[in-house]
């Protein structure tokens, strides 16, 4: 049969308003951090231009002029709209946030909005401020307790009182790093604060709002009745995460396994789930349709967007949750009320819902992730379709269901694999096989895991759905593990720059347009009018092109070049140098290897080299034009570099460097080195104390000697000719 939907055209804008609408909203989000305008000026353009577009709506005038007016009107406003929106974002503009009325020490009164989480090293958790100083105040503070403070029995919901001075979330410091302060700033969290033990107290025990608090409640008792039910640790990890949206428990093997098979967004709760849980229950309602009477509809409509208001609220509310529960809810409406309704206007207007709420979205992977994939199988799952019906015509239903997962597992890949890459640097090899069973086997795993909740009072069926579950989940992990032992069964280390996503993302989008545009032999004949297919062939032609520049220029760079990095590596010495392919690398004893990807691995990556030669300074070492002699002098390129780390100030060592640098946790007065050595610059790199760092700044600047600290400036970096 050949498989068809009208949601292929795209790019048919009559039919989809609120895709124009959208765009410009999301153009004037996007514009607003580039430009500073007071928000008065901001809110008077919104109000005029609403009051001429009132006036043009009075005059009932119809001619093409007018329309068209009318029409360029609207979208400025709404580019207006999401500018002034994003602006009243913006922590500077609010004068009530907490950040516009900081002191040196601060009194600081807040709910606790997070579970108190308890680690080795520390406990945080994040609270929503009410008062600084006993002034109102609003906004989010990030709040680490000190491991020797005996931490106070703490619940969510609690007002607590704390005496610190809120500072800056620390951003990425090395090269290539994840940036952790605007990926918390995109969430609100604009400063944290370190409390000293004692610092802090309970003012009164108390709720959050009771919607979210007895949701709260539910998902705690969720969470223990699985606990109980379900003694492997695995499984008990992946139903709390697939079930409520819990992934505290997922242990690094077990995440690796999801993330190299190309499953891993089953354990995150969102819209696949959110989609389940409206398929199992609409299955009680499936008798009313479009045509049926109004009050039915209501019903069906109300009952539904209660379910997963309930499910979205005992998840934890995350935004993917929520973003998914206005997405599948808008789409119920449309499907009941309006029998023509395009999809396009349906995501157009939840993304519309949730730009307005929260204007940081926008940035937030989930969310790009989410449409790129809903819109990405609606287009092209009906092309993936009829290509392998043109091999295999599937007539059984168990055939056609597999084929339609195949073309799902196939279509949701086109618009996130270049994002994915640029992100994640890596690509599942086998996605289709791993999409297939997840997507094919979740909505057993979440309806089981419901059953079992809802059954859990019930002696004979909570052992029976038990049972049944824990062999389901078992099945399920034992697929996962064995697609992960599969050959060559993720690509890795993939490194793209911004500019090639764009041009595949250029590709893509002129393909799509291309698709969209075909005609037939006989529509040409009637309407020979071009279409733009040129262009957009010439489009795709060039974004190509420039994709294969950009790497052959990234591989000429990267076999050319030699650096040397001192990273910013928290409690250790961490020095990375390169010699065109060749990476040689220099740690000190106790690095955590599992923290080292954090530092560096990105940047590896990027110069396409993860197995580094590992160099001691103990022994001689010469190579091209680098060199380790006299066990702490280094030359590297024309730069003389020493390591004060484990120099015996009772033998010989240079007088002379181009840079000294404190390494290794070394604890050496500066004034008994700098009086014998003189050097141009001095570095300090993570694995020095505090105390050290300042009595070697204070020496530094009596003594005009420029210095770096990594703990403060970020990474180290002295490129070679």
């Amino acid at each position: 049969m050949k498989y068809v939907n009208e949601n292929s055209r795209i790019l048919n804008w009559p039919e989809m308003p609120l895709a124009r609408v959208v765009f410009l909203l999301i153009m004037g989000i996007y514009s607003s951090p580039f430009l500073t305008i007071p928000i008065v000026y901001q809110l008077a353009v919104c109000l005029f231009l609403i009051s001429i577009i009132w006036i043009i709506q009075l005059s009932k005038s119809a001619t093409l002029s007018v329309v068209k007016s009318l029409s360029l009107l609207i979208l400025f406003l709404v580019f207006c709209v999401g500018f002034f929106r994003q602006s009243l974002q913006k922590t500077s503009t609010d004068s009530f946030h907490y950040t516009n009325q900081l002191s040196h020490q601060d009194y600081l009164v807040g709910q606790i909005v997070q579970e108190v989480k308890k680690k080795k090293a520390s406990s945080s958790t994040l609270l929503d401020l009410e008062s600084i100083n006993g002034v109102s105040c609003r906004g989010k503070l990030l709040v680490y307790f000190n491991k020797a403070d005996s931490i106070l029995d703490y619940r969510l919901g609690d007002i607590i009182a704390i005496s610190g001075r809120p500072i800056d979330i620390q951003s990425g410091k090395n090269p290539k790093s994840f940036d952790y302060q605007k990926f918390m700033s995109n969430k609100g969290i604009d400063k944290q604060v370190f409390l000293k033990p004692g610092s802090h107290s309970l003012v009164k025990k108390d709720k959050l709002f009771f919607l979210l608090h007895y949701a709260h409640q539910a998902r705690k008792w969720a969470l223990s009745v699985l606990d109980k039910r379900l003694p492997d640790r695995d499984q008990y990890a992946t139903a709390s995460a697939m079930v409520l949206g819990n992934r505290d428990h997922i242990s690094e093997d077990l995440q690796s396994a999801f993330s190299e098979t190309g499953a891993v967004h089953v354990l995150a709760v969102s819209g696949l789930h959110v989609g389940i849980v409206i398929m199992l229950f609409n299955f009680l309602f499936r008798r009313i349709r479009s045509e049926s009477k109004q009050f039915k509809k209501i019903i069906k409509f109300s009952v539904l967007t209660l379910v997963v208001i309930v499910y979205a609220l005992i998840t934890g509310a995350s935004p993917a949750v929520m973003r998914a529960s206005i997405m599948f809810s808008t789409l119920l409406f449309g499907r009941l009320w309006f029998d023509n309704s395009n999809i396009y206007n349906i995501l157009s207007f939840s993304a519309i819902l949730i730009l307005l709420y929260n204007p940081n979205n926008l940035t937030d992977l989930g969310f790009i992730f989410s449409y790129l994939a809903l819109i990405s199988i609606v287009y092209f799952q009906p092309y993936f379709m009829n290509l392998i019906e043109k091999f295999y015509e599937p007539t059984h239903w168990v055939s056609i269901r597999i084929t339609q997962l195949v073309s799902v597992s196939l279509a949701a890949q086109v618009l996130i694999f270049p994002m994915s890459i640029y992100y994640f640097h890596k690509f599942p090899v086998y996605f289709i096989l791993s999409g297939v069973m997840a997507v094919a086997m979740a909505p057993f795993i979440l309806g089981c895991g419901l059953l079992l909740l809802f059954t859990s009072f019930i002696p004979i069926w909570s052992t029976v759905n038990t049972v049944a579950f824990s062999l389901l989940l078992k099945a399920f992990l034992g697929i996962i593990y064995s697609i992960q032992l599969l050959p060559f069964n993720s690509i890795d280390n993939v490194w793209i720059s911004k500019s090639s996503m764009v041009c595949l993302y250029l590709a893509i989008l002129s393909i799509m347009y291309i698709l969209t545009n075909r005609k037939s032999e006989y529509q040409r004949f009637i309407s020979p009018k071009k279409t733009g297919r040129n262009s957009a062939i010439l489009i795709t032609f060039l974004s190509v092109w420039v994709l294969m520049v950009n790497s052959i220029y990234h591989t000429y760079r990267v076999k050319n070049h030699k650096e040397m990095i001192i990273y910013d590596h928290n409690g250790g010495t961490l020095i990375d140098i390169y010699e065109g392919e060749k990476l040689m690398t220099i740690s000190s004893k106790g690095v955590d290897k599992k923290n080292i990807k954090y530092t560096c691995r990105d940047n590896r990556i990027y110069h396409g080299n993860l197995d580094p030669n590992i160099l001691s300074l103990d022994s001689n070492f010469v190579h091209n034009r680098l060199a380790i002699k006299y066990n702490c002098l280094m030359y590297f390129v024309d730069k003389k570099i020493l390591f004060l780390n484990s120099i015996d100030l009772e033998k010989v060592f240079p007088a002379q460097s181009d840079i000294l640098l404190i390494s290794h946790s070394c604890e050496t007065s500066p004034y008994n080195i700098l009086d014998v050595h003189i050097t141009k610059l001095v570095v300090v790199d993570g694995s020095i104390s505090y105390k050290i760092i300042n009595q070697w700044k204070k020496e530094c600047e009596k003594r005009s000697i420029p210095f770096f600290q990594t703990k403060k400036n970020g990474a180290y970096i002295q490129k070679g000719i």
